[in-house]
């Protein structure tokens, strides 16, 4: 991965050396890991600027065109053409905004060197967590539901009080939305009912407070929340209901019970509206007849899934499952990756003894590098992803861009620029001496083949 130097150059605005961040990439802690985006990036087709992307999907063949007939004089078959649909895929857009104390800012514009490093700094961070982000919305489904609230009510942590934390459950079953891992560490996430109505929370405790996320535990699959103004009690105040629901601030609300996927196409909800996340492999890949970009996913648009029933996590799971994907898509496409969380890799090293269709794979230069699964002509390197959920196993076709399945289209992030100046921070009392520069990006994932990518799910690690 490139790394981009940040030397001395007043003439240099902080927007700018924004974008060389995001397209170059610097690393940084807590957690720098964000391959998911950079592997999605390599589908990259186009930087449009337009308001969607259309694109056309092959439906039928068809097939009553073909037909078998006696010899001599016969009724030829009907004209049966293939059919296509056309899908139209709108953009989501994602703003990120950069905070420096203003003395600083003006420092590092003089050149002083130890002035520009809590510049760069800020510039890091900010690059990283918009490519976690997306990393995240990758595998998720578009509704912006974070997490959601487990069997499990609050566990006190740490005496009550003012700024008092909690512990908070979420549930893990193989429908549940979310998860700690699609949490960042700071986060500010606000809590809704099962139902994701604001007018359930108008008059009550909910809809006063952020909850900041102070700790994670990704074995338990909980966070640690307080109150982002260090006021409320939350371990006196904040009462729990199973089901309830996460989204990040300034998100907008979703109720799962009034998406609609069933009935006539027309009445069936967008998924790409539902809110202003960008919908991932969840939606672009489901069977249960949601709508995404103008298509139906059932019938021929429907994801290739395959369900373990709750069994643990086996070797002839990715067997069964490949040989259904491959019936399906003939050799249209090469498989060279399963794609799953590192408990789900860790759970496959004892198969390693017993099963020879896993196998070592190896570099000259390094040794061992991992593990692989032979299907036929196909070996898939078991690649692990701190994303992907622990009851998920995910094959996408290898490929480079406009290989007619997953697509990715839209501009990287730009500086909003207004009169070419920083901005001073603006609060209800007047201005703060912090300087704010905001930037956006917008972009839409589409795949042109649902049924191209396989779904591994519902299995116990």
């Amino acid at each position: 991965m490139a790394t981009t130097q940040l030397g001395v150059d007043s003439s240099v605005a902080l927007g700018k050396f924004l974008q060389k961040v995001y397209s170059d990439g610097i690393t940084n802690q807590i957690s720098e890991d964000f391959r998911d985006w950079e592997m999605v990036n390599k589908l990259k087709v186009s930087d449009q600027a337009a308001r969607s992307v259309d694109f056309l999907i092959n439906k039928t063949y068809g097939a009553p065109a073909v037909q078998w007939k006696d010899s001599g004089s016969v009724v030829l078959p009907s004209g049966s053409q293939s059919s296509t649909e056309e899908g139209s895929a709108g953009f989501n857009q994602l703003y990120s905004t950069v905070e420096l104390e203003y003395d600083l800012w003006e420092r590092a514009k003089s050149g002083a060197k130890k002035y520009l490093e809590p510049l760069a700094h800020e510039i890091q961070n900010k690059g990283i967590v918009q490519k976690r982000i997306l990393s995240a919305n990758f595998h998720l489904d578009g509704t912006g539901i974070m997490g959601e609230v487990g069997s499990t009510t609050a566990v006190a942590s740490g005496a009550s009080g003012a700024g008092s934390a909690v512990v908070i459950s979420l549930a893990s079953l193989d429908a549940s939305r979310g998860g700690e891992r699609y949490i960042e560490f700071g986060d500010e996430l606000i809590m809704r009912k099962s139902t994701g109505a604001v007018s359930d929370v108008d008059t009550s405790f909910y809809a006063a407070i952020t909850l900041s996320v102070s700790d994670k535990d990704r074995d338990a699959n909980t966070i640690t929340v307080v109150d982002a103004a260090g006021v409320a009690d939350l371990q006196t105040s904040l009462t729990l209901e199973t089901g309830g629901l996460f989204f990040r601030v300034g998100s907008t609300y979703t109720n799962p019970s009034a998406i609609v996927t069933t009935g006539a196409a027309a009445s069936r909800t967008e998924y790409n509206s539902i809110s202003e996340a960008m919908p991932g492999l969840e939606t672009l890949t489901a069977t249960d007849g949601r709508k995404i970009h103008g298509l139906t996913l059932d019938g021929v648009y429907k994801g290739q899934h395959y369900d373990a029933s709750a069994a643990p996590v086996d070797i002839s799971h990715i067997q069964k499952s490949m040989d259904g994907i491959k019936s399906r898509n003939g050799s249209s496409f090469k498989y060279q990756q399963v794609l799953c969380a590192p408990e789900t890799l860790s759970a496959f090293i004892e198969s390693n003894e017993a099963d020879r269709r896993l196998v070592a794979n190896t570099d000259k230069e390094r040794g061992f590098k991992g593990f692989c699964f032979v299907h036929g002509n196909d070996q898939l390197e078991l690649a692990t992803s701190e994303f992907a959920g622990d009851k998920r196993m995910w094959v996408i076709p290898n490929g480079a861009a406009g290989n007619d399945c997953l697509e990715l289209h839209g501009k990287d992030f730009k500086e909003i620029n207004v009169g070419g100046s920083e901005y001073l921070k603006n609060t209800t009392s007047g201005y703060e001496t912090t300087v704010q520069k905001f930037m956006m990006g917008y972009m839409t994932m589409i795949c042109k083949r649902p049924g191209a990518i396989l779904k591994i799910h519902n299995f116990e690690n």
